[in-house]
């Protein structure tokens, strides 16, 4: 008996466990900023927000304060104006370290900006990848890895040798 309800047990957190380390992918339309970046994130008296990378391709910010919500934003200088990406929110201190790189998404040339976020020793990645699509458009994908290292290459396909690969896309 006791054999049979751990086999029963086992087999309803089988399918719980098999997801728990898969990387999970949204698609978002970037916004005009028409004003400093910085004004936009502020949402409580007493944030900060500060740049933590910048270079001609992007920009990553981070807005927010340690015992609240931070927020992390990407930017990128678009034909003379300011697209802004989606936003990453965390609770509570994080140590963030972003890496900017050029990767290509659905065969166009785009913007990587991979996130290694720790709280409380617990390290999480995320990659939020954004390109033209359209004539006039830009999109991004953000791709949660969880827990799992992962190597973004340039083009396009995100490797993990725990939680199985994924490609960049904008569709």
């Amino acid at each position: 008996m006791r054999i049979t309800a751990l086999a029963v047990v086992a087999t309803l957190l089988a399918p719980l466990a098999a997801h728990a380390d898969t990387m999970h992918r949204s698609v978002e339309v970037m916004r005009a900023a028409d004003d400093n970046v910085c004004n936009l994130l502020f949402a409580q008296s007493g944030d900060r927000c500060t740049r933590l990378v910048s270079d001609k391709r992007a920009t990553v910010y981070r807005s927010g304060n340690p015992r609240g919500i931070t927020r992390i934003v990407i930017a990128l200088p678009i034909a003379g104006q300011t697209l802004v990406g989606p936003s990453i929110d965390l609770v509570g201190a994080a140590t963030i370290t972003p890496t900017i790189s050029d990767v290509a998404i659905d065969g166009k040339p785009g913007v990587a900006v991979e996130l290694a976020t720790t709280v409380d020793a617990i390290t999480t990645r995320t990659v939020i990848a954004c390109a033209a699509s359209g004539k006039t458009a830009y999109k991004c994908t953000t791709l949660d890895a969880g827990r799992c290292d992962i190597a973004v290459g340039g083009d396009g396909k995100v490797a993990s040798s725990a939680c199985g690969d994924a490609r960049l896309t904008l569709l």
